[in-house]
């Protein structure tokens, strides 16, 4: 019972999390026409160019990509799940209960045919038979009601199990998503600076060996405003 209040505690909170960051990003930089954040790493620009992720190629792809209402879905499930668990819990606790009162009851009987048995053979085996009658009615009514609330629970644990598989798709598309980026990062870095695209002497400064080029790289953005008004 802990397990699966602790798995779909779990569950909820991973969701809210990307959920919330999901939104932030969002609202913070906003979308493009390509599908990535306006301002995303100073890519956002160049990378309209490049076809591995023009917005067709990655609806084509067989990467899940959650949408806000698959996420809302899963934390309503996630919610639910709980709920049917501590209900469930509540069942059993009730059925636990009420079997205690009935041994109770049991005990009680039991001192009244003792103090039957005084009076009479007869009345006493007449009373013990009632009493016992009425405990077996009592309880196959409370197993019956266990019964009912262990199924329950068993259902609320398949929910929270469903739970936890959503998550872990989501998880797995988001890291898919995150491969597909730095794949499209590093053939955009290959097609415009390899090799046969040698780094262009702006500011007519020396030049370096090949084997310097990946140590020249960064100051591009540096200098690239440099040479906007030529």
């Amino acid at each position: 019972m802990i397990l699966a209040e602790k798995i779909v505690s779990l569950a909820l909170l991973i969701s809210l999390t990307y959920g919330e960051s999901e939104n932030k990003k969002t609202t913070k930089r906003g979308i493009d026409d390509y599908g990535y954040p306006i301002g995303y790493n100073g890519w956002a620009s160049s990378l309209k160019t490049n076809p591995l992720t023009s917005a067709s190629n990655l609806e084509r792809s067989n990467v899940f990509v959650p949408s806000a209402h698959d996420l809302s879905l899963l934390v309503a499930a996630a919610k639910k799940a709980a709920f049917d668990v501590r209900l469930a819990q509540e069942y059993v606790n009730a059925a636990k209960e009420e079997v205690l009162f009935l041994q109770k009851l049991v005990r009680e009987k039991e001192t009244l045919a003792q103090i039957a048995s005084q009076k009479s053979e007869a009345a006493q085996h007449a009373l013990r038979n009632e009493a016992q009658n009425a405990v077996l009615a009592q309880q196959k009514l409370a197993k019956a009601k266990a019964f009912a609330a262990e199924q329950q629970l068993k259902q609320a644990l398949k929910d929270a199990e469903a739970a936890k598989a959503i998550q872990s798709s989501a998880n797995n598309a988001n890291t898919e998503i995150q491969k597909a980026e730095q794949a499209a990062k590093l053939s955009f870095f290959k097609q415009n600076i390899g090799p046969h695209k040698p780094f262009p002497n702006y500011l007519n400064l020396p030049t370096f060996p090949s084997s310097w080029r990946g140590i020249a790289y960064p100051l591009k953005p540096i200098f690239t405003p440099l040479t906007n008004s030529y």
